[in-house]
């Protein structure tokens, strides 16, 4: 594929990727968004250096004060609860293209196992960076934190 065409796709991807942000349900702590979904979907429709490109190129974005993040931008986002999960999204989409791009079969099943390994490693960095922010930076218990309906609630929404 020409390269006009790559970057094209790319950043028609990362529009989109910052429309969705915009579209949410608000819950206390963590509110549930789109953006999920289009980062499936850019890596599905992208190979795995361009998903993880796309995907930081959003981060940065939204670090440099473009509010296309749920709650708006800015470095300032670094304490906010939901960095982490913007943290994830990067090797989540990685991951999720490489594993639809190198099994074979498209198929549903295999579609939603792509989506759901993503999704761990998305919730793996996303929880740890979560109960760091709360007990280092806010003071919080962490238990109390991990516990709550509030930061789990976008888990089991999604399931």
């Amino acid at each position: 594929m020409l390269k006009t065409q790559k970057l094209a796709r790319c950043g028609l991807l990362l529009a989109l990727l910052c429309l969705s942000s915009q579209l949410k349900i608000p819950l206390p702590g963590v509110p549930i968004s789109l953006q999920w979904t289009m980062v499936v979907l850019i890596a599905f429709l992208l190979s795995w250096k361009e998903a993880m490109l796309t995907v930081s190129l959003y981060v940065v974005l939204g670090l440099m004060g473009l509010p296309v993040f749920t709650g708006g931008g800015g470095l300032g986002y670094l304490l906010s609860p939901t960095f982490g999960y913007l943290l994830g999204f990067i090797p989540a989409s990685g991951l999720c293209s490489l594993l639809y791009h190198r099994l074979p079969r498209h198929t549903l099943l295999r579609d939603l196992f792509c989506g759901l390994c993503g999704m761990v490693v998305l919730y793996g960095l996303a929880l740890p960076y979560l109960a760091c922010l709360f007990s280092w930076v806010l003071q919080a218990p962490v238990l109390y934190q991990l516990c709550s309906v509030s930061i789990f609630s976008p888990l089991f929404l999604r399931i």
